[in-house]
């Protein structure tokens, strides 16, 4: 429910970006299996694109990624399989900091124009930023404050969730396409409950004890309100949308734990040093 809802808010991207200056990236990741493809074919099914997952920043030159990301407005533009730790042969590792503009609606590529002027051409970003991958974005704490991180793993899957992903993966894409025209037909009741609700869970996530950094209590807030408002598309029960805020509440004090930590490099150091000098505290 909370990458629906993310899902569900890109098609508002821009008109949020207008009221609230900032729309989040979106971090699906997970062990192999765990079901991150399958998940997002189906979200894209339901905005009328069938067989399509993303495409890998790694392999792609800058110029390919700019027009990837300049290529719609309202819609998201997922990364995949960007993880990658070192250049290889088929490809180099990916700088997320180049989407850091993407955050605020702004280019994420600049380019000179071919005359004798000094005119450049930078398009903004008018869509949603989607990631998924095996590993967590290693990236500068300002990437990272930016994005709302999901983590799938394949502890719970046993028969049933495996016939509930065949039946996702072979539902037809006309059983579903119709969500995007029924969440476009509410605009304008929707973005009224988001900017009436988003300042609310804002300030209610500001409370918590765990988090102390704003922009991760608005993204966690915005989502919240996405939330609120996917009932007004969807026969969501009262207590599904509150359980959906609830584990987002507990996604922002993960995230201020996360942003707060060491450098995953640095924590093996220190783990890898504490064992070989036998320090059990």
């Amino acid at each position: 429910l909370v990458a629906l809802a993310f899902w569900f808010g890109a098609l508002f991207a821009e008109q949020i970006r207008d009221t609230q200056k900032s729309y989040p990236f979106c971090e699906i990741i997970g062990e192999p299996g765990a079901g991150k493809t399958t998940l997002i074919e189906f979200l894209w099914k339901t905005f009328g694109r069938r067989d399509y997952e993303g495409f890998d920043p790694s392999k792609s030159t800058a110029a390919a990624r700019a027009r990837n990301m300049g290529q719609v407005s309202n819609m998201p533009v997922v990364l995949i399989e960007g993880d990658r730790d070192e250049d290889t042969a088929h490809g180099k590792k990916f700088d997320w900091d180049e989407l850091k503009t993407a955050y605020n609606g702004r280019s994420v590529r600049s380019r000179g124009m071919k005359n004798s002027g000094n005119e450049t051409y930078e398009p903004p970003f008018r869509g949603a930023v989607a990631i998924s991958q095996n590993a967590a974005v290693q990236a500068s704490e300002a990437v990272l404050q930016r994005i709302v991180h999901l983590r799938f793993t394949r502890a719970a899957h046993n028969d049933d969730s495996k016939r509930m992903a065949h039946e996702l993966e072979h539902m037809p894409l006309e059983h579903v396409s119709s969500f995007v025209l029924e969440s476009v037909k509410k605009e304008a009741e929707i973005m009224a409950l988001i900017t009436e609700k988003t300042p609310e869970f804002e300030q209610r996530l500001m409370a918590q004890p765990g988090i102390k950094n704003v922009r991760i209590a608005k993204n966690h807030g915005q989502l919240c309100a996405l939330v609120s408002a996917l009932a007004l598309v969807l026969p969501l029960s009262k207590e599904q949308v509150k359980a959906t805020q609830r584990e987002l509440l507990n996604m922002a004090v993960e995230r201020q734990k996360a942003i707060s930590a060491d450098h995953p490099v640095v924590q093996e150091f220190w783990e890898q040093y504490e064992f070989l000098n036998g320090d059990d505290n």
